[in-house]
């Protein structure tokens, strides 16, 4: 897997300005970027302690630093 550092500076500078996170489709609209890119990335930005889930209602994840 080829990682692209400048996409994964990229959701974490969207999500700075968000305090109350974001859904991983609102991450993938602002960017325009492809919603499974955007859940990759995002994997890995959790599992290296860049940002926190949150499991809000039924089927929705914020997302946020």
């Amino acid at each position: 897997m080829i990682l692209d550092y400048q996409k994964m500076s990229r959701i974490k500078n969207g999500l700075g300005s968000h305090s109350k996170g974001m859904s991983i489709s609102d991450i993938a609209h602002q960017l325009r970027m492809n919603r499974n890119s955007v859940a990759k990335y995002l994997e890995l930005l959790l599992i290296s302690g860049h940002v926190d889930i949150k499991i809000t209602g039924i089927s929705g994840i914020a997302v946020g630093i």
